[in-house]
């Protein structure tokens, strides 16, 4: 993708890692996830051993293999940002 945005091409592997942190990022306001420390697990090497087992499912089913193969930085965010889906957003909790 070229943009006047962007001094640079922006590689493939860049947008999906930046779609997957706003995937996280939106899951982190819609299930007020305040506690999740974002930074903090940006930066930690992730777990490879728990990602080969990892899968993503639902809508996000079809993005799981390709990810784990070609960009397992953008498969560890995109899952993060599946577990905190997993619970019922407090608003509708009620």
């Amino acid at each position: 993708m070229a943009s006047h945005l962007f001094s640079d091409h922006f590689q493939r592997a860049d947008s999906q890692i930046s779609a997957a942190k706003a995937a996280l990022a939106a899951q982190m306001i819609l299930h007020e996830a305040d506690t999740f420390d974002i930074s903090k697990f940006l930066s930690e090497s992730p777990d490879l051993a728990e990602l080969k087992a990892a899968e993503l499912t639902g809508s996000w089913k079809h993005i799981s293999q390709p990810l784990k193969k070609g960009n397992i930085e953008a498969f560890r965010i995109w899952y993060q940002a599946q577990l905190l889906g997993t619970k019922t957003p407090p608003f509708l909790s009620h």
